[in-house]
């Protein structure tokens, strides 16, 4: 385990000696990694909607 984690200045705390850059830097980064998750939900959501309709034309037609 961490041997930092007692330290107050762990998790959100640290946040507030950074510099104004590496702060910057961090954000964009964790920006970035959340604009994939998104995409990626998205994505799974499209395709899962796509399914269901061409199911729903499949019946149409058999009737």
């Amino acid at each position: 385990m961490d041997p930092h984690h007692h330290c107050p200045h762990s998790g959100e705390n640290r946040l507030a000696y950074l510099s104004d850059d590496e702060l910057i830097e961090r954000l964009r980064r964790e920006a970035k990694f959340e604009t994939i998750r998104a995409k990626q939900t998205l994505a799974g959501y499209l395709k899962a909607r796509e399914r269901q309709e061409q199911r729903h034309k499949g019946k149409g037609l058999g009737q």
